[in-house]
Formats: structure tokens, sequence, C-alpha cells
């Protein structure tokens, strides 16, 4: 009997577990948006809505390291186009105002020199950041001249310092559209803490001038899963099953 009343009290727990599983949403969105639409023609900026449940006091438009030049509207294409209503914002990442920046070594090198595009928000719950898509086309004047390019994402906790989320990315050819960049891992964040992003750019092996003429970015996407509160019912459930199974021994 001790053992049935076991196998009854396994089964109701895993019950109350599944009602209460969460999963993955995406929390905040940036793209290229029109300044009649509120957003910005140097900066990309937030589209669509933000579930103020998950996030609170997001920044409107991404911010740029000092060793980035951009943004600049492409003048016809949209090819890195999510929920804009803009052409594909475009970046020189190793130029500074002048155009004239060095960018190599490893995207750590990247982030500490300044190439980054920076996103930001506070959350408005305990999340488990898990994922920051984006879209990517290379551009180059001379495919032949530009090396294939590397992207790193970083995150800093309230001010903690900046890790490295998930794995650096390489692209898989010197110029062209190069697809959705998906970087992944799990990170604890817990409500009213800020949340920054640092996706940094850099370049293995051309260590002069401007490298690639111009690297367009867009359709940003950050999800994160709620850490759920334990269910109130489930716990009640759970007590007052185990009452009645003391009660029959």
């Amino acid at each position: 009997m001790k053992s049935k009343n076991t196998t009854i009290l396994s089964l109701a727990l895993a019950t109350a577990l599944t009602t209460t599983a969460t999963h993955a949403a995406v929390v905040l969105q940036y793209d290229s948006l029109l300044p009649a639409s509120d957003g910005s023609d140097s900066a990309l900026s937030i589209v669509g809505t933000t579930d103020a449940s998950f996030v609170s006091a997001p920044a409107s438009n991404s911010v740029l390291g000092s060793n980035v030049a951009g943004g600049f509207v492409h003048g016809s294409q949209n090819q890195v186009d999510g929920a804009g209503d803009q052409n594909d914002m475009l970046f020189r990442f190793g130029s500074n105002a002048g155009g004239s920046g060095v960018l190599s070594g490893t995207v750590s090198d990247s982030l500490a020199a300044g190439a980054y595009i920076q996103f930001s928000f506070t959350a408005a719950q305990d999340l488990t950041l898990d994922q920051l898509s984006f879209k990517l086309f290379n551009n180059s004047n001379n495919s032949n001249s530009y090396s294939a390019r590397e992207a790193g994402l970083f995150v800093d906790i309230d001010g903690s310092g900046y890790s490295q989320f998930g794995s650096t990315f390489d692209s898989a050819t010197n110029n062209g559209n190069q697809g959705t960049v998906t970087f992944n891992d799990n990170v604890a964040v817990s409500s009213g803490e800020v949340v920054t992003y640092r996706l940094a750019f850099t370049d293995r092996t051309r260590t002069n001038n401007d490298l690639q003429a111009a690297t367009r970015i867009g359709d940003v996407q950050i999800s994160a899963v709620p850490i759920p509160e334990p269910s109130s019912a489930a716990l009640l459930g759970l007590s007052g099953l185990a009452f009645i199974l003391r009660r029959r021994r």
C-alpha cells in the first residue's frame, strides 16, 4: 500500500509541475523603422508592442559603440527587414566618424574597442534569457578584398560585467546575405535587473581601412522564458493528497 501511495503522489507531483511549465517568448524586437512611426534614421528601433509583464523601460533605439559608423538607411533594399517599415539599416564596424578605424582580433577585442550595437531593458519579472536572433547581410565593393566577418553576443546583468552569450558566429561567405544569425544560451535574470546586450563584430584578417563597405542588420528578436512562481493551487492539491494518503495508512 505504501508503494502504491508513493506512486500516486509522484504522479500528482509530475502533473502539478507540468501545469506550471512555461515557454520562450519574444520579449523585444528591433528593426528599421521610419521616423514617422517613432523610429530612427540612424539606429534600429523597437517595433511592435512590448509585453510589459516581461520587460519594462526598454531602450527605444539601439546604441552604437564608439567604433561604429552609421547607421544609414539603404536607398532601395530591405533584405534584412522584419516587422519594420523602412529599408535596411547599414552599419560600418571598425570605423570612427572619419571612417578610418581598425578592426581585427576576437569578438571580445571588438567589444572592448567599441565595435558593437547595444540593446537594453529592465526585467519586469524573473526571466531566463534564452535567445537573440537577427538578420545579416554583408556588403562590400569587391568581395575579394574582404574576408569573412565574425559576430559575438555579450550580456551584462545589472552592471556585473559582460559575458559572451552563446557561440561566436562565423559568416559563411565573404559577401551577401547571411540569413538569420541565432545565439542560444541560458542566463537567469531577477525582476528589476537591467539587461544589456552588445552585439559585436570583427574581421579575422583585415587590419586596416574600412573593412566591409557596410553590414546590414535587421529584425533583431530577443526572447526569454519567465520563471514561474510555484502554483498555489497545485501546492494545495498536493498537500491535500498527502493528508489523505497519511489517513489511509
